[in-house]
């Protein structure tokens, strides 16, 4: 599961990865994307940069590997 959520749930102040795993249970692999990015430029092709953070760094490095491209660019981390 690839999360491109950010923030907090409003009812339980919960974080995404806590809100996710409650729900979906602790046994999938979760890995979560951030920025900064913008959705405009992304699609206007202009260079960006993410990190995918996952426990399971080889999730995180199949995903960046799925989702880079010359414009859009995946780095990875174990820091979720």
């Amino acid at each position: 599961i690839l999360s491109v959520s950010k923030g907090i749930e409003t009812t339980s102040l919960g974080f995404m990865a806590d809100i996710i795993r409650d729900v979906l249970g602790k046994d999938r692999p979760l890995a979560f994307l951030s920025g900064p990015s913008f959705a405009r430029e992304i699609i206007e092709g202009v260079a960006t940069a993410v990190v995918i953070a996952s426990d399971d760094l080889d999730l995180a490095r199949d995903l960046a590997f799925l989702l880079s491209d010359d414009q859009f660019k995946c780095f990875t981390s174990k820091d979720v």
